[in-house]
């Protein structure tokens, strides 16, 4: 074979591998676009996302920073770290309020993860009311770095909701997986709104709390776990939430979400419990400055809430925690009437 006629068949062969890598990423799109494998498209296609009216989290939950784009109006937005997934269902929250809200939890979520989100839908989107849960770890420990986008917010422009839910390297990704491997993706975690779709059913018993205790103690005590850095500029970015809310007329309810007693035992032996005292009282000082301008802003501190008297519990019936860190609905419900006076 000539020179020429190898140069002919390498080009016919280059070309061929363009075409198909071509036909190939067009057909993943088309099936990104038909199967909605995040589950953040079916109000801006016209029909239904075959994942279910849901959204497919990822394990980081970074996609619920996408959740108020398919929201026309929201009353309240609620927002923290999982212990608010558990512990504020839908359920719960319906059965006491008739306001229309979304769920912003996030798994580890920090106060940097909180700030990437708030700031621009307070901006933009106006919601009446925000619900602020807090946890110690969220100003003191650097959580893994999450993408945030910041998202426009604005309902004539579809661009954003496109780019994340067809264009996104984790959209194509869970397509092929769909693709490839024949499962459904019917396994949604959360509702449109951004609630979890099934109350957990599991309770731990004593040992693996004190498992989960020492656990935490060892995470306490390591280098990581109290950046003073980063404490410092959590605390700048928890005003400046407080404070753009100020200005955008948006009332906050701001709880400390109720610890388990073994929890604060840790903190204790880890040499953090003057630690935590002193980022409470940092936070109930910010609220009061601000309080001063009128802000509409509201503060309980729930760690105390499920007296040390009631654990241990019967972990089948009457536990008001899951495990260490994530407390039961029950116990949401009552957080939640404690701020609406029930």
């Amino acid at each position: 074979m000539s020179s020429s006629n190898q140069s002919i068949t390498s080009k016919r062969y280059f070309l061929a591998v363009v075409f198909l890598s071509l036909c190939g990423t067009l057909i993943l799109l088309f099936s990104a676009w038909i199967i909605d494998p995040l589950g953040i498209l079916q109000e801006h296609r016209g029909f239904p996302s075959l994942c279910a009216n849901g959204v497919k989290v990822d394990p980081d939950d970074s996609v619920s920073r996408l959740l108020p784009l398919t929201t026309e109006f929201v009353d309240d937005v609620i927002i923290g770290t999982s212990k608010i997934k558990e512990g504020i269902t839908q359920k719960i929250w319906q059965s006491l309020m008739s306001t229309q809200s979304i769920n912003l939890y996030m798994s580890g979520a920090s106060v940097n993860d909180v700030h990437s989100i708030l700031i621009p839908l307070m901006k933009n989107k106006n919601p009446h009311r925000i619900w602020l849960g807090l946890d110690y770890g969220m100003f003191v420990s650097p959580t893994k770095k999450r993408s945030h986008s910041t998202p426009s917010y604005s309902q004539q422009s579809e661009y954003i909701v496109y780019k994340h839910g067809i264009f996104s390297t984790k959209a194509m990704n869970a397509t092929a997986k769909i693709l490839f491997s024949g499962k459904t993706c019917n396994s949604i975690i959360r509702n449109s709104a951004g609630f979890l779709i099934n109350e957990p059913e599991r309770h731990i018993s004593d040992t693996d709390l004190d498992q989960q205790a020492l656990a935490y103690e060892r995470l306490f005590v390591s280098d990581k776990f109290h950046n003073r850095e980063y404490y410092q500029i959590s605390i700048d970015q928890f005003s400046e939430i407080l404070e753009t809310a100020n200005r955008t007329n948006i009332s906050i309810n701001i709880f400390i979400n109720p610890s388990h007693s073994k929890y604060l035992d840790a903190l204790d032996k880890a040499g953090h419990a003057e630690n935590y005292i002193h980022w409470k009282q940092s936070i109930s000082e910010i609220v009061n400055e601000l309080s001063k301008d009128g802000l509409k802003l509201k503060l309980i501190d729930f760690t105390d809430m499920i007296e040390r008297e009631s654990l241990p519990c019967d972990p089948l019936t009457s536990c008001p925690f899951y495990d260490i860190t994530h407390f039961h609905p029950s116990i949401g419900r009552r957080m939640l009437s404690k701020f609406i006076g029930n």
